[in-house]
């Protein structure tokens, strides 16, 4: 805070961090941060476990912004309208993700835990398949209705 960050962490930002970025929050420098990006290999990635958090918006003036309602589905349980999480094929066929064909908000509310393996494998997408010729990374979009 205040003087630290122009003294401290700036100089050492700059000195240490090639694929980073030191940033001042709020004025008079009340706040600041040095974000350092890494990028690396990860052996077994289909083995990763990741946790989704989630939520939804509507807009319900038209496009116009005028009126949105938010929920996430990890807070605010039982006020979301029962929202209900499903995977599903292109084929409309449900997945299992992380043990379950429906996630309920109760049962969602601290994160759907799942691996990359189950993911890729609802898209019907396996990392052996010999098409795949991806040695710096994957691209994953995951739509949500």
């Amino acid at each position: 805070f205040g003087d630290a960050c122009a003294l401290q962490v700036a100089p050492w930002c700059a000195k240490n961090v090639s694929k980073g970025s030191y940033l001042v929050q709020g004025s008079f420098n009340n706040a600041c941060s040095c974000t350092i990006s890494r990028e690396f290999m990860v052996k077994n990635t289909e083995q990763q476990q990741i946790t989704l958090f989630h939520g939804f918006e509507v807009d319900f003036s038209g496009g116009k912004g005028a009126s949105i309602q938010r929920r996430a589905i990890a807070h605010n349980v039982g006020e979301d309208g029962g929202m209900q999480t499903i995977f599903e094929r292109d084929d409309g066929l449900r997945c299992h993700i992380g043990g379950k064909e429906l996630w309920s908000s109760t049962d969602a509310q601290h994160g759907i835990s799942t691996t990359v393996k189950e993911l890729l494998g609802c898209a019907d997408v396996h990392l052996d398949a010999p098409h795949h010729h991806r040695t710096t990374g994957l691209g994953l979009n995951l739509p949500l209705d």
